[in-house]
Formats: structure tokens, C-alpha cells, sequence
């Protein structure tokens, strides 16, 4: 078996379980001390849970994986990035949405997202009349940049959608699919859940 830890059971004696995936368990660990984040021997003797993991406060013993995984920083049980809530670290409290690393106040997010749509429904309207022009055996300039301008956008979202995969990519692919996690489409990184709320309904239709 793997490092265990430590937690009382209904006796007075201490009971063992297994050090699951995500938990750090050095010698002398117990669930006290993973709770209180320290011990008595000193920070290298102080169980945590590692960075891209999660526990809740009230059972820090069940673990969950986070995607992606910067959003649960190496500490004791609870601990979000930015202010973030839930499990795991899925959403901001009411009223905030998360960008930059951190839930900030929606503010003008709300009121941004109404003409995002209107702007969105125009622009569909304008590119559904420019590709059914009339055909010619030669493509025109406004048919050929809107061509290159979806095929790049395709190649962006690709690189995005891959980075998101749990794969060792090199740091340079890393860094730029890091970059382009806008073109995911993830709506709470405009400010998503200002116009559709926090609640299961509103994060599904997100």
C-alpha cells in the first residue's frame, strides 16, 4: 500500500486510510492537520492537497481532479484561485464573473452582453449574405479573405481545444494554446454568468 494518513474513528486509536491521488502525506499525517494546514514537526511534515486537486472543507478526504488544472492551487482543503467557489472551483459567487485569475464584479459585463448578442446575430446575417453571393468561376477578394479568415480561426480553436488536452505538450505549445483559450468560446470569461446566472441552468446553457 501507499503513505497513509491518519483520522479518528469512533475509537479512541487512530484508524489509517490510503493517501489518495492528489493528497500529500508525509509522515505523521492526520486529517487534523490536513485540515489546519500545519504541524507540529514543521512545514515539510504538513499534508496538503497538490496543485490541480480539490477537496471540500466539510470531506477532505474525497478528491477531485481540476480542468484546468491552475485553477486549484497546492494548499489546505477549500482553497480556489481568484475567489473562486463550488466543486471543483467551478464558479464565481453571484454577482462576479472570472477573468484575468480572479472573479471580478459583472459592472458592465451585464449590460455588455445584450449588444455582444446583437452584434453577434448582424455579423451572422452579413457573413451568411457574403457566401451566398452569386457564384463566378473566379473567386472574388471578399470570398477569398472571408475564406482565410475561417480557416484561421479554425487552426486557432484547434490549438486552444488541444492544449486543453491531458497531454505533455512542449512549453512553447503550451504557452500559445494558452493564449488562444479565448477561442473555446467559454462564455464566462466574457462575463457569461452575469447575463445567465450561477445557477445549473444558467452554467449549462453557457
Amino acid at each position: 500500500t501507499g503513505p497513509e494518513i491518519g483520522q479518528h474513528g469512533s475509537k479512541k486509536d487512530f484508524e489509517c486510510t490510503d493517501c489518495d491521488d492528489g493528497l500529500s502525506c508525509p509522515f505523521s499525517s492526520t486529517l487534523q492537520k490536513l485540515r489546519d494546514g500545519e504541524s507540529e514537526l514543521g512545514k515539510d511534515y504538513v499534508p496538503h492537497v497538490l496543485a490541480g486537486y480539490y477537496t471540500p472543507v466539510e470531506d477532505p478526504l474525497s478528491v477531485y481532479r481540476c480542468e484546468p488544472a491552475y485553477l486549484c492551487p497546492p494548499g489546505p482543503p477549500g482553497i480556489c484561485l481568484g475567489g473562486l467557489q463550488g466543486t471543483p472551483c467551478a464558479i464565481c459567487p453571484n454577482g462576479q464573473f472570472f477573468a484575468d485569475d480572479q472573479c471580478k464584479d459583472c459592472a458592465a459585463a451585464s449590460v455588455l452582453w445584450p449588444m455582444g448578442i446583437v452584434v453577434v446575430l448582424g455579423g451572422s446575417f452579413l457573413f451568411y449574405y457574403i457566401g451566398n453571393m452569386k457564384v463566378s468561376a473566379q473567386a472574388s477578394p471578399i470570398k477569398v479573405g472571408t475564406m482565410a479568415i475561417g480557416i484561421t480561426l479554425n487552426v486557432m480553436q484547434t490549438l486552444a481545444l488541444m492544449g486543453m488536452m491531458t497531454v505533455e505538450w512542449p512549453v512553447e505549445m503550451e504557452s500559445t494554446s494558452s493564449g488562444l483559450q479565448f477561442m473555446v468560446l467559454d462564455v464566462q470569461l466574457v462575463g457569461g454568468q452575469c447575463f445567465l446566472g450561477a445557477n445549473a441552468i444558467g452554467r449549462y446553457t453557457a
